[in-house]
């Protein structure tokens, strides 16, 4: 260990201290010949500019060097100073450089205590790359007063090192070793061998270890190489590492990739698996077992998983290719089409449908929902749907699942119609009412007379050849006939060019059949014992649902027939009207009339057995005679819509009060002629009425309330009542 003196400047009252330094130890290396390295060389060097005397060198060999400060020089005004540390030199990447000084020493004065002063050093260690950046000091003496002191503090320098972590191996923790470059592939020209890594030492290089470079290996042919490398300036030279390294033959590439279809899916054809691709050398070569080869492109035509193998032969220059994709088509699962979903047989036995999305190979089963119905059987793609009596049946067209499909499946809906052959169905025996003469038939349509024989008889007799016989009259042909009611029986088919038909007195007839051009029953009431009116379907102008006659667009209802079975009945939504006699006499006891109903005509429900009737809030005019004669109506609401009541309209209705709202500005009355007096609104004596109105309105005939009398309208009248103090206190007493 070398020691250096220290000594002390005054300057007024400011004490400046002379640091002498020493270097107490240094690690212990040798040179490339072997030689102990432990000298101190002294150079000049001020603390910042190294060429100053002030600084000491300690120099081992060429392996490193340190400067560090001779004297440091404390401030007397800021009892302190400053010192830099610089290093340079060439030590492995796993060697750390140390100059580490005293943490504090003691300065001296003469008749003085000692004074501790302390050092900081911002840096204390190197390694080989930070060789460029120097480590300031400082010496802090805060304590000390005016005079002269002295001390010294020593440097303490050596190197350590980590080597036992990379045994074996010459280059230092942290940084890369040369490595052989992979894939390098023939060009004709030469190629380094290796990637040179990163080391603080200089790497050789040589094929046979004996002769060495520092450039980085070249090679031109293919083949494989082992190239050696060691560092430079090793002191202990140790084996040379080795790298194996390897040009290859060429690689055959591709401008135009082979490249697996996608997509496919079971069609029953052979389908192509893959995209053909084109090789800047060779020819392409396909197989799927990897023993066949061929040119051609693949196919195949079941679902499932496929490898194709794609080869290229290389030569001398180009290695072999080889490589496999994998394709798949997979199970149809597209749905079943046909070429209709419905269809209807009438005339015919049979239709026929087709599967248009059937494929070769798939196999179908065919349910029918009502086999009684219609039967389906398949013949290729092609379904026959067999009648066998009048109704609708749904077919089930089901396809079973296989290797190559999924299970799906469509419907057909067939609509079996009669099948007339002389108007009789030849499927259920039934006649074809539409296509069916003019005449007269039995319960059973069997003809009984046709109307030329009716005509020829007397049934039908020209109007006005027959007065004492005035039962009724038809038109046809432009001229009115009269009805002879005890020779016109059973069903009536009229000729399809009727127009109009007044049916008062048809006592015989239970149903009735309207052709083309027939319009309307006259505006009488009508006491038939019909069971059911039909309009052939060629009719435009009115229109027959479960026997009830409509207008064509069924707004108005013209008859429900005296005698048709069933107590209860709901006018459709559509009906605005109820037509004159259109309800009459009839077997209902209840009726539901709809919201949008606007009108009763006269004598509509005349002779009806409803004990109650709500009329809609829609209502606005209710005709004469609407409710007369209905023996069992007890209560009867009138909506506030309605503005006109017609003449003696609940007359024989044994109602016990009525209530007449405020909304009607209208009430008709009539002359009994053959009774000479006046019937109003009601003529039953015990009916208590109770109106809206606090009094008559103008528009209220002034019979009203006459219940057949000539001269005295009945006191049963409350005026100026609310509807819910009627509906409280007096409806149905």
């Amino acid at each position: 260990m070398k020691n250096t003196l220290f000594r002390l400047l005054s300057l007024g009252l400011a004490a400046v201290t002379i640091l002498n330094t020493s270097i107490s130890s240094f690690a212990y290396e040798v040179d490339e010949e072997g030689n102990s390295i432990d000298s101190i060389e002294y150079q000049s060097s001020d603390e910042t500019d190294f060429s100053n005397p002030t600084n000491v060198f300690a120099k081992l060999a060429s392996i490193y060097k340190v400067t560090i400060p001779k004297t440091v020089i404390l401030s007397g005004e800021s009892k302190d100073a400053r010192y830099y540390v610089k290093a340079e030199g060439d030590i492995a990447g796993y060697e750390m450089l140390h100059v580490m000084p005293d943490k504090n020493f003691n300065l001296y004065a003469k008749n003085k205590d000692a004074v501790t002063a302390g050092i900081s050093q911002d840096k204390t260690a190197w390694k080989y790359t930070d060789f460029d950046t120097n480590a300031k000091g400082v010496i802090e003496a805060k304590d000390i007063t005016a005079g002269k002191w002295t001390g010294k503090f020593n440097f303490n320098i050596f190197l350590d090192s980590n080597e036992d972590k990379v045994a074996g191996d010459i280059i230092t923790d942290g940084e890369v070793n040369p490595t052989a470059k992979t894939d390098l592939r023939y060009t004709g020209n030469p190629q380094e061998l290796l990637n040179p890594g990163k080391s603080s030492k200089k790497l050789l290089y040589s094929f046979d270890k004996k002769n060495w470079t520092s450039t980085i290996p070249t090679a031109t042919e293919i083949g494989s190489y082992t190239v050696y490398y060691k560092a430079a300036n090793t002191f202990e030279e140790g084996s040379p590492k080795s790298i194996d390294a390897e040009i290859k033959k060429k690689q055959i590439t591709f401008d135009v990739p082979v490249t697996a279809k996608s997509g496919l899916s079971y069609n029953g054809e052979s389908q192509e698996l893959i995209n053909a691709g084109h090789s800047d050398f060779g020819t392409i070569l396909y197989s799927t077992d990897n023993k066949t080869w061929s040119e051609g492109i693949p196919a195949k035509t079941n679902a499932g998983t496929y490898k194709v193998y794609i080869k290229v032969n290389g030569d001398e220059e180009y290695e072999d290719y080889l490589t496999s994709i994998s394709v798949n088509i997979t199970k149809n699962t597209s749905p079943i089409t046909l070429s209709s979903t419905s269809g209807k047989i009438t005339d015919a036995d049979f239709l026929n449908f087709a599967i248009t999305s059937f494929k070769d190979g798939e196999s179908y089963t065919l349910t029918t929902s009502d086999s009684s119905v219609a039967t389906a059987s398949l013949s290729g793609n092609i379904v026959k749907v067999t009648a066998s009596k009048e109704g609708v049946a749904t077919i089930t067209v089901k396809r079973n699942a296989t290797s190559n499909n999924t299970a799906a499946s469509a419907t057909f809906t067939v609509d079996v119609g009669h099948k007339y052959v002389n108007g009789i169905c030849q499927r259920c025996g039934e006649r074809d009412i539409n296509n069916l003469p003019a005449g007269m038939y039995d319960s059973n349509w069997n003809m009984k007379k046709s109307w030329q024989q009716l005509e020829s008889e007397g049934a039908i007799n020209y109007y006005g050849s027959n007065n004492n016989v005035t039962l009724g009259e038809i038109k046809f042909n432009n001229r009115w006939y009269n009805t002879v009611s005890d020779k016109l029986s059973g069903i009536i088919i009229l000729p399809d060019n009727v127009k109009y038909l007044n049916a008062s007195y048809l006592k015989k007839v239970t149903g009735l059949v309207v052709g083309k051009d027939f319009i309307k029953i006259s505006n009488e009431v009508v006491e038939t014992p019909f069971e059911f009116v039909i309009a052939k379907n060629t009719n435009t102008n009115v229109k027959s649902v479960d026997g009830v006659l409509y207008n064509s667009d069924m707004t108005t209802l013209i008859l429900y027939p005296m005698k048709k079975a069933g107590t209860s009945f709901t006018v459709p939504k559509t009906v605005k009207i109820l037509g004159t006699s259109s309800i009459t006499g009839t077997n209902l006891t209840t009726i539901t009339l709809p919201e949008g109903l606007e009108r009763i005509e006269w004598a509509a429900m005349y002779s009806s057995k409803f004990s109650s009737i709500n009329l809609p809030n829609s209502l606005k005019y209710i005709g004469g005679h609407a409710f007369l004669g209905c023996s069992n109506l007890r209560t009867i609401t009138i909506p506030d819509s309605v503005t006109h009541i017609g003449m003696a309209v609940f007359a024989g209705d044994p109602l016990a009060s009525i209530y007449i709202p405020a909304s009607v500005t209208k009430i008709e009355s009539e002359y009994d002629s053959n009774l000479n007096h006046y019937i109003g609104i009601t003529d039953v004596q015990t009916t208590m009425i109770y109106c809206g109105a606090t009094s008559k309105p103008s528009e209220w005939s002034q019979y009203w309330n006459y219940r057949r009398s000539l001269t005295t309208p009945s006191d049963k009248v409350k005026w100026g009542v609310s509807r819910a103090t009627y509906e409280a206190n007096y409806k149905g007493k």
